[in-house]
């Protein structure tokens, strides 16, 4: 897939899942167990959606996003593993 055809596709999906998530995520009813079930569906496409998206917006980064992408990620792990030792 060429960088063009993967924005597209990465726009898309982001459109896609700010509908989903609308859906999903602030409209709930009390019934929720119901809900997730009637629903099952479009809760498979949104977090297949998200993995999609994640793997789009790699690729499109330039070398230097993505170097700085991984060296926010470690300095995440470093500070999540040092709360957790607290």
């Amino acid at each position: 897939m060429e960088n063009k055809e993967k924005k597209q596709r990465l726009e898309f999906l982001l459109s896609k899942n700010e509908v989903l998530r609308e859906k999903l995520f602030f409209d709930v009813p009390k019934d929720i167990d119901k809900f997730k079930k009637d629903n099952e569906i479009e809760y498979k496409e949104y977090y297949s959606n998200a993995e999609e998206i994640r793997e789009l917006k790699l690729e499109l980064m330039t070398p230097e996003e993505k170097l700085e992408y991984y060296r926010q990620k470690e300095l995440a792990k470093e500070k999540y593993k040092k709360s957790d030792l607290s």
